[in-house]
């Protein structure tokens, strides 16, 4: 899933009844990946106050959801340029 926000901000995402693991990918508005979450294990029954959230570690304008252990199995670093097209969303 790609998320896509109106202003580059410390953006927070969170694992409401997701039933397996991610892997969040941070971009920054030049599509540049600025940190990797891996392996975000889902929090299955827990109320949304308990919800652990994962802020961006830095300004981000977009974030990539990916099964776990998919952005290392694609290779995906920090430093590298993501290519999509926004229009298509």
């Amino acid at each position: 899933m790609l998320f896509v926000w109106d202003a580059e901000e410390i953006h927070t995402l969170w694992m409401k009844d997701m039933r397996f693991a991610l892997d969040f990918i941070w971009l920054d508005a030049d599509r540049t990946v600025v940190h990797i979450e891996r392996d975000v294990q889902p929090q299955p029954g827990a109320d949304d106050s308990e919800l652990v959230r994962y802020p961006s570690q830095a300004l981000v304008r977009y974030a990539i959801e990916l099964e776990a252990g998919e952005a290392a199995r694609l290779g995906v670093a920090v430093g590298d340029v993501v290519e999509f097209d926004e229009s298509e969303r």
